[in-house]
């Protein structure tokens, strides 16, 4: 969650960047490093859209996502048009870069809800039963292409568990 919130930070400074660029060559250097942000955060929010329990929050990051992805080209697009007719086309070029910046929001507000206790230990044992299930000895030569997800899930939950007690045994 923490590297998420950092990622949809850089790509809001980033954001920043492309709006304040006045030549086409700047555009370029700045847009090449959005883009690239903004897919690593798209990639990341997908992962951590699969470990959410609430649908509500879940059906948000994806909208997030959606919006952020569709939102390149329209970006691109706009900012050229500013670049080339000046003021007349800048309500266009603020309003993608406003759609931008509600879409992060939506997604930090999302990834931030907590999960409760229980809720997340019955996650954590069906990843493990899941996982497990896949080693069996009838299918070890066949795992499915989900054993990869389940234990990315496996190990972030058990760094968060190590993270919570390291900072519990730092305090006493």
């Amino acid at each position: 969650v923490r590297c998420i919130r950092q990622s949809a930070h850089s790509v809001l400074d980033r954001l920043e960047l492309v709006e304040s660029v006045q030549s086409m060559r700047a555009l370029l250097v700045c847009f090449k490093s959005y883009a690239e942000s903004l897919v690593m955060l798209c990639r990341m929010a997908d992962r951590r859209q699969k470990d959410l329990l609430n649908e509500e929050m879940s059906r948000m990051v994806a909208e997030a996502v959606a919006t952020l992805q569709k939102s390149l080209p329209v970006l691109s697009a706009s900012v050229q048009t500013y670049l080339k007719l000046g003021t007349s086309a800048r309500a266009s070029r603020d309003y993608i870069c406003q759609q931008i910046r509600l879409a992060i929001a939506k997604l930090i507000q999302a990834i931030d809800t907590e999960i409760d206790a229980e809720a997340e230990q019955e996650v954590f044992s069906a990843n493990i039963a899941k996982a497990h299930q896949q080693l069996a000895p009838s299918s070890r030569f066949s795992l499915g292409a989900d054993f990869s997800d389940y234990m990315a899930a496996i190990i972030r939950n058990s760094m968060g568990v190590a993270q919570f007690c390291s900072s519990e045994r730092s305090q006493a």
